[in-house]
């Protein structure tokens, strides 16, 4: 009886002591848990983003580095931009931005500008520049350059890359500006600026010197994390097309 006494309260003392020691390797797991978690939050999510090195640390990200006076417009400036960032690209770039402008700028009217902004590590500029095409030309055209750099590793996106962050196709886009510009078309005939007899869409398309392939000529641009593309059309026609269009800037939101 006492032998069988002495067995149970060793067999208590083993539990016990078996129940301590998990206890012990339970706790000691929850640290182990807690540290690890601790040091990935420090070291990734709240770690700040390293970008490439600016050119010039005392410019922003983008600056005017060539400024000449606008002489229809006096007290106003062309301002020609430069991406103050290292590298053969951004160089290559730079070296492009500068020579169209003094092409454009050959012109005997003409009008040029650039903006730019940073999302995330997106860092996007856009180049707007317009000129008469040929001395018979009524009315200018406007281009847009546009370039949006990874400031991580300071790679120029390609069009592909720049959807592929917004998980959108080209196919997709076409189909969006195709509705855009069938809404104008719809729009146009509501407001009796001619018939569908008059002009059905392909005549309406062919006014804005734009075909079925929507996304040609598009230039995408970041615009403080929204997905945008400049698209430019001829707003000027025989049925004075004009007066409906008069406050576009050719930009389309295609993902805000």
């Amino acid at each position: 009886m006492r032998d069988s006494f002495k067995l149970e309260n060793n067999n208590k003392k083993k539990n016990n002591k078996q129940n301590s020691n998990l206890l012990i390797l339970i706790v000691c797991g929850l640290i182990a848990v807690v540290c690890f978690g601790s040091y990935f939050i420090m070291n990734h999510i709240n770690k700040e983003v390293v970008y490439v090195e600016k050119k010039d640390s005392s410019k922003e990200y983008v600056y005017t580095i060539k400024k000449e006076e606008n002489t229809f417009d006096e007290g106003t400036y062309y301002e020609v931009p430069s991406i103050n960032l290292n590298g053969e690209q951004i160089d290559k770039i730079n070296e492009s931005i500068l020579n169209k402008y003094d092409e454009v700028s050959k012109n005997s009217e003409y009008d040029y500008s650039y903006e730019f902004n940073k999302s995330d590590n997106i860092l996007a500029v856009k180049v707007t520049y317009a000129y008469y095409p040929n001395k018979n030309a009524r009315y200018p055209i406007r281009y847009f350059d546009t370039y949006n750099i990874d400031l991580v590793d300071g790679k120029v996106l390609t069009d592909e890359e720049i959807l592929d962050l917004y998980d959108v196709s080209s196919k997709e886009v076409n189909l969006f500006l195709k509705s855009k510009f069938k809404k104008y078309y719809t729009d146009l005939v509501n407001n009796k600026f001619y018939t569908e007899r008059q002009c059905n869409y392909k005549c309406f398309l062919k006014n804005r010197g734009i075909s079925d392939n929507y996304v040609n000529s598009t230039s995408y641009y970041i615009d403080k994390g929204s997905l945008t593309a400049f698209k430019y059309f001829y707003i000027y026609s025989d049925y004075e097309e004009e007066k409906y269009f008069k406050n576009t800037n050719y930009q389309f939101i295609i993902i805000e």
